[in-house]
């Protein structure tokens, strides 16, 4: 542009000139140009996104008897005096893909780095697809190889190789620079990497020369957890990163620690945040056999389990506490009840409001209430208008105790499997009146001074209705929360 300015002597605006430029072209070739540049721009973010290229696993059980008898003289120790069997290079791709499927014991792996590295120099510019799926096995099965002892020896094989690589495999070439994020500990030193340098943890597999479908990686689920580490803010890719990596264990260590740092926080916004994904990503918190399997920290080692079942509660304490107030707030305005069974908020199992679309329309006003935490705890009654009751049913150990959001009774069931099973999701309810046995006498007699306590019956809201049923708590179920 400095060269026309001198041979023509004309003070010419870059900017004009190009802003100039764009009416020199007809519309319709600008349309044609910008429709086939869209095109190019989808085919590269779908080359960039696409799964790892594996070789079909066909007749990969014939390959394994030939790799098992690769050594059919029999070994000792380090020394194998191995057989003339042969492998093509299209036999010795497949094992570096599906590794797993040929490795039984610690001399599976010193066979096969003792294959693989007599016929390495022969490989040429087909050592790049040998690595990539040495890469593919080191990362997607990280989570078993990160403390076993006999795999060690063919870990630092795959990380001598992506060091020695000369080659112009982009990819391998990007991996180089992070090779010390490939030995033990190396995941959370990368998700350190990544949180210290402001790094999109979306962004981690592209780094290492990956796709970023390759977030589903075992690897990952330590980088992602170091990452988040005591963070308390859920951001706007939390959700597509642990969605993406498509791991239940990782969703709950993950949410249970953002879950006890929120707690510790008492950010309402974020624990209003929190809440929603933990229901969607983990599960329902309730302890009860049927749903309490979702927070289950077995399997886990000793300091995320306790972390696990620490969330589990303040999750549950969460939502009951919430099902409680909106109940009593937004259906009935009710806040001596409301205040009651907030009292007794830790030591209740589950909670399940039944009503009809009407109510579960006028719940939804309420913007803490997403669908998700409906989805978990609303029992949609089949007689859509007509009825207008709606009840909360409370579940502490075998006990279930029924309030309406009409002026009436509270219902208290013990093992009641009739009342149980109407509130089965798979069951239709009519309406939620159908939940009171009208027939029922009195939970607490009262004869003078004298109270007279029943395993089951109802009960209702009039005089010091509070001071009988805590009564009724302390002697029946032996919880007393006055204490």
């Amino acid at each position: 542009m400095n060269v026309l300015k001198r041979l023509f002597d004309i003070d010419l605006d870059v900017d004009l000139y190009i802003k100039s430029a764009e009416f020199v072209m007809p519309n319709h070739l600008v349309k044609v140009v910008n429709k086939d540049s869209a095109i190019i721009e989808n085919i590269r973010l779908k080359y960039e996104n696409r799964s790892p290229y594996k070789p079909a696993k066909t007749n990969i059980d014939a390959l394994k008897k030939k790799f098992s008898i690769y050594d059919s003289q029999g070994g000792d120790g380090n020394i194998f005096n191995f057989s003339t069997v042969s492998f093509t290079l299209l036999e010795l791709k497949k094992i570096c893909y599906y590794v797993k499927d040929f490795i039984h014991s610690n001399d599976d792996y010193l066979k096969l780095i003792h294959l693989l590295d007599s016929r390495w120099e022969e490989l040429g510019i087909k050592e790049k697809r040998f690595l990539r799926g040495l890469i593919f096995y080191l990362l997607s099965n990280w989570k078993t190889l990160e403390y076993n002892v006999d795999s060690q020896s063919f870990h630092e094989f795959i990380l001598d190789k992506i060091i020695r690589y000369k080659g112009e495999a982009r990819n391998i070439l990007k991996i180089q620079p992070f090779v010390e994020y490939l030995n033990d500990g190396g995941p959370v030193k990368f998700g350190a990497y990544l949180k210290s340098n402001k790094l999109s943890i979306l962004d981690a597999p592209q780094l290492l020369g990956l796709s970023k479908v390759s977030i589903h990686y075992s690897y990952f689920s330590k980088v992602i957890e170091t990452f988040y580490h005591k963070a308390k803010v859920i951001d706007d890719t939390l959700e597509k990163v642990l969605l993406s990596h498509n791991s239940f264990a990782t969703n709950k260590r993950v949410l249970a620690r953002f879950i006890i740092e929120i707690y510790k926080d008492g950010d309402v916004a974020q624990q209003n945040k929190v809440k929603p994904l933990a229901l969607k990503l983990v599960g329902n918190p309730s302890s009860t056999a049927a749903v309490g399997k979702a927070w289950s920290s077995k399997g886990f080692e000793q300091e995320i389990a306790q972390t696990i079942d620490k969330a589990r509660k303040i999750l549950n304490h969460w939502l009951m506490e919430e099902c409680i107030s909106i109940f009593f707030d937004r259906v009935i305005i009710d806040p001596d009840r409301k205040n009651y069974w907030l009292k007794y908020v830790d030591e209740i199992d589950e909670v399940l409001i039944v009503g009809s679309k009407l109510n579960k329309n006028k719940l939804a006003d309420y913007s803490s209430l997403t669908e998700e935490i409906l989805a978990f705890y609303f029992k949609l009654t089949t007689r859509e208008y007509g009825a207008k009751t709606c009840a909360i049913a409370i579940t502490i150990g075998e006990y279930l105790f029924v309030e309406f959001s009409d002026i009436g009774a509270l219902y208290v069931y013990h093992n009641n499997d009739s009342i149980k099973n109407m509130l089965q999701a798979d069951v239709k309810l009519e309406k939620a009146s159908d939940l009171k046995i009208t027939s029922y006498n009195k939970l607490i007699d009262q004869i003078n001074d004298m109270y007279n306590l029943y395993d089951e019956g109802r009960m209702v809201h009039v005089g010091h209705w509070e001071k009988r049923l805590d009564l009724w708590f302390k002697n029946i179920m032996k919880i007393d929360v006055n204490k």
